[in-house]
């Protein structure tokens, strides 16, 4: 008779990883390790749990396996099995290869059997798995042992489980991880007792197998015995801990629980403090936003949180008071006896590219200056544009290499040159460009608001600007810039929740954002963007939410313009929410925050209004990692007028690549077109001219075309698994969701699509196209000169 019927399990080993580095990056131990786990799963005096109720997937070669639609046959197997029945624990074991996101907080990814850097997003993505066991199969506690790898890649997300659902609901319901690693580093697999075994597993059996523990005591217990395991590689165990006690065993041995946290003891106050000071008004009295997460440990484990101040009662003893402000973390030994105790701690300054008086580098002789700098008499009206530009390395120099421009709504350039510089410019949307070296030029939208300046303060690392980690904000015109302002280190710190998933603004701070858009509209366009993220998250819409953001949005289109696009993509994010056919028409100019042009992505999916091609070269080029719409292209695209409305009666393209399944595309969509194609080849690269008189959207023909070559492989490969998924199911594929997964274009995915179904017997000799070559567009009376440019380019290829 096992002694715990409702838990049920999945547990996942992988070894064969073939098309990773053909096979070297195979592992030996994992799939031992599953079965030994799932071994203790059944026993007796392990879990208790009834074998019916466990699922082994254990990895094979041939056939390639597992993928991830077998992983979620059998998790849609425990949900039919405890259909109806008590749904106590869930426990998942993954032993393989792994990586966290970069940039990203906590986002975990599994890497399946069919992963490779080509295949990159042949993984799971631990957070779905996460929210889908408490949050729609809703198990009352969740249980996760990780052994793998939470290395640092610049990969897409892990692929969603088919059983997450569009409300999960974790109320009274709790999850736990443990991490074979630390973020961003290594697990290891070597010899244990004469076997090749990962390191966690092993330590983990050990103790499990001594008899019943409690989460918190296993944790300490692995972070003694893993590293001692892994010696000399350098390995320790990280976690996620519940809330709550969750015992591992038999449940008639389990020790007495250790009572740390108790209502008797010493009171204890725990302040942070800082300089920063916020109002949204001079008659407002409100104190700032509250500033530093205080956590205070005992043995590793958490006993008490709170953010800016924290009272509470302690038992006697040592504790460790950890502050964290955004990256920036300090942790403070902290005696409590028989005596009260108040302690002040120091809000740790954190790194950006702006020079408040909560950040790095923060001195007056380097704070001046800018305040100096951003102020200009504003009396005759107008709105100005500050930039400065900020060394990474202390008492560096903000020299550029290569080419720094501010282009204004008008496409007038002006080059940046000096450390700070106050630009007037004409209304609408302007941006900052940057072209290295290389020939690769990067962009980034900066908005323009009558009687409003916008402030960039950006840091340079080796003559390079990184427009990507930009800080934006806004001040009325002609105020300059203000170092003390908290709401602008509430902000900063939201921003880097908003694109890492991280848990966003308290309440009292996103109404103190939501507010403070009549002092700094950007507050007002972050504070709606959580609005967003709490709507989207349910699957029907709190309608006091839907009035508060259309509320704001009416705000902010008096602030910035109705047809600003910031503006705009949040009337359309509203319309997507609602499941409304998009009636909002995607501008021409780009929105500062990528979310904000996330919309206008997912809007392609259900609409036909938007720029498509437009889209395909931003959406291809943008950086996930950063906050803003910011995006790369590694070629430029020439035309005899540089301008749409003025198309010459000829066009001529030509091309060159190995990539020979997408030049053969290439040439059959000019061929229909009705242009005349002349195609050569030389050894493996192939060569395209084509030739046209008349016809309509050239430009668009283009675009297509760059479209074509610049689709990265691991969409290829993704799309081709997504059409063999639809036809073995028998039902056709759902863009909609793809648009929203990949955060791509429909015409994007519809091409990658379109090369999924080519013949695979050219994929062999293509090469990678993420720096695919340049498509020219060639007037007639010049072709002499395209030809000779046009053999340079070949050669720098």
């Amino acid at each position: 008779m096992t002694h715990a019927p409702d838990d049920y399990a999945l547990v996942i080993g992988i070894n064969d990883y073939p098309r990773w580095n053909n096979g070297a990056k195979s592992l030996k131990g994992s799939v031992k390790d599953a079965q030994d786990f799932h071994e203790w799963l059944v026993a007796d005096a392990g879990g208790g749990l009834s074998r019916n109720n466990v699922k082994l997937i254990l990895s094979s070669g041939a056939p390639l396996a597992p993928r991830q639609f077998a992983i979620d046959d059998a998790f849609r197997e425990i949900r039919e099995q405890s259909e109806g029945k008590t749904r106590r624990r869930f426990y998942f074991y993954f032993s393989g290869h792994g990586h966290s996101r970069a940039g990203s907080w906590q986002q975990q990814s599994l890497c399946l059997a069919n992963w490779s850097p080509v295949d990159a997003g042949a993984a799971l993505h631990l957070e779905s798995y996460i929210k889908a066991s408490i949050g729609c199969l809703k198990f009352a506690e969740a249980v996760f042992f990780l052994d793998c790898c939470r290395v640092r890649a610049i990969v897409p997300l892990g692929q969603q489980s088919e059983l997450e659902c569009g409300d999960p609901d974790a109320k009274n319901r709790y999850s736990a991880v443990l991490f074979g690693s630390d973020q961003y580093e290594p697990t290891y697999e070597g010899e244990v007792e004469e076997e090749i075994r990962g390191y966690f597993t092993s330590g983990l059996l050990k103790v499990l197998k001594e008899g019943t523990i409690e989460l918190g005591d296993l944790l300490k217990r692995l972070k003694v015995i893993v590293p001692e395991l892994a010696k000399p590689k350098d390995q320790t165990v990280r976690a996620i801990p519940a809330d709550t006690e969750i015992y591992l065993g038999p449940p008639g041995s389990r020790p007495p629980a250790p009572n740390y946290a108790t209502d008797d003891g010493t009171h204890v106050k725990i302040s942070v403090i800082s300089n920063l000071i916020g109002r949204n008004s001079k008659e407002d009295d409100s104190p700032p936003p509250l500033v530093g997460d205080i956590s205070v440990l005992r043995d590793d484990l958490l006993i008490r949180r709170g953010l800016g101040s924290l009272t509470t009662k302690l038992p006697p003893g040592r504790y460790q008071v950890r502050i964290d402000h955004a990256e920036a973390s300090v942790t403070h030994d902290l005696d409590v006896a028989g005596r009260r105790v108040n302690r002040d701690f120091v809000l740790p300054r954190r790194a950006s590219a702006t020079l408040l008086s909560s950040t790095v580098d923060k001195h007056e002789w380097l704070t001046d200056p800018v305040v100096k700098a951003s102020k200009w008499d504003a009396s005759k009206g107008g709105q100005a544009i500050f930039v400065s530009l900020r060394s990474r390395q202390p008492a560096g120099s903000p020299e550029i290499l290569g080419s720094l421009d501010l282009e204004d709504p008008f496409n007038r350039r002006r080059k940046l040159y000096d450390a700070h510089s106050l630009h007037h410019v004409p209304l609408g949307m302007a941006r900052l460009v940057y072209h290295d070296r290389r020939g690769t030029a990067s962009f980034l939208p900066i908005p323009i608001a009558k009687d409003w300046d916008t402030h960039v303060f950006v840091l340079v690392s080796e003559g390079k600007p990184s427009l990507e980690t930009a800080s934006v904000s806004m001040r009325p015109a002609g105020a300059g810039f203000d170092p003390s302002d908290a709401l602008i280190d509430a902000y900063e710190r939201a921003i880097g929740d908003l694109v890492t998933g991280g848990p966003g603004p308290d309440p009292a701070t996103l109404d103190a954002l939501l507010w403070g858009k009549y002092r700094n509209p950007l507050f007002g366009l972050l504070g709606a963007h959580f609005l967003i993220r709490d709507l989207r998250r349910h699957a029907v819409p709190d309608p006091y939410l839907l009035e508060r953001l259309s509320i704001v949005a009416d705000n902010l289109g008096n602030l910035l313009g109705v047809t600003a696009p910031d503006v705009v993509a949040l009337r359309l994010w509203k319309q997507l929410i609602l499941n409304q056919q998009p009636s909002e028409r995607p501008t021409h100019d780009l929105p500062l925050f990528n979310v904000g042009f996330q919309a206008f992505i997912e809007a392609t999916a259900q609409s036909d209004s938007a720029p498509l091609h437009w889209f395909d070269d931003v959406a291809l080029g943008l950086d996930a990692n950063s906050p803003w719409t910011h995006w790369s292209q590694d070629y430029m695209i020439e035309s005899p007028s540089g301008s749409h409305s003025y198309p010459t009666a000829t066009s001529v393209f030509q091309v060159r690549s190995t990539a020979l399944t997408r030049i053969r595309a290439i040439e059959k969509l000019w061929r229909d077109e009705g242009f005349v194609v002349e195609a050569t080849q030389v050894d493996e690269r192939r060569s395209l001219r084509a030739t046209r008189t008349g016809g309509d959207d050239s430009f668009g023909l283009m675009h297509q075309a760059n479209t074509i070559l610049r689709v990265p492989e691991w969409l290829v490969s993704y799309m081709r698994d997504a059409i063999d998924r639809s036809e073995r199911r028998k039902e056709s594929i759902n863009f909609a969701r793809l648009v929203r997964r990949t955060m791509l274009p429909l015409n994007v995915l519809m091409t990658a699509k379109f090369l999924a179904e080519q013949d695979d017997g050219d994929q062999a000799i293509e090469r990678s196209t993420e720096a695919a070559p340049a498509l020219t567009r060639i007037p007639t009376d010049e072709q002499g000169k395209a030809e000779d440019d046009g053999e340079m380019a070949a050669e720098a290829e």
